[in-house]
């Protein structure tokens, strides 16, 4: 399947995005336990 360039960036913000939430809950739930 071949992206175009605008919905390339457009999946990678989506990824970066994902990412970053999953950290953030990661470092909530480390801190609460702390």
């Amino acid at each position: 399947m071949r992206l175009h360039g605008n919905e390339a960036i457009f999946h990678r913000q989506l990824v970066i995005i994902a990412a970053l939430i999953l950290t953030n809950q990661r470092a909530k739930r480390t801190l609460s336990l702390g």
